[in-house]
């Protein structure tokens, strides 16, 4: 890469998203996923834990960008 080339920051943007859109993501992506998720509790983010994971990981390499648990509806 040229030093003078001007890099695009995707991941934010995306990982901005997903935050503001979580539910609607999961809704439209994964529709049995979402109807099994209570979701009268907001969504955590476990971004540091999954820092933590991932630092550890003998791979460079990252499949998942967001660590979100949620509590499961009981029907």
């Amino acid at each position: 890469m040229n030093k003078n080339e001007i890099t695009a920051n995707y991941d934010e943007s995306w990982k901005e998203a997903l935050n503001e859109y979580f539910d609607s993501f999961l809704s439209f992506f994964f529709p049995v996923a979402y109807k099994a998720i209570d979701w009268t509790k907001p969504p955590e983010s476990l971004d540091k834990e999954l820092q933590e994971i991932t630092a550890s990981s003998a791979t460079e390499k990252r499949i998942a960008d967001k660590l979100c648990p949620k509590n499961c509806n009981r029907d």
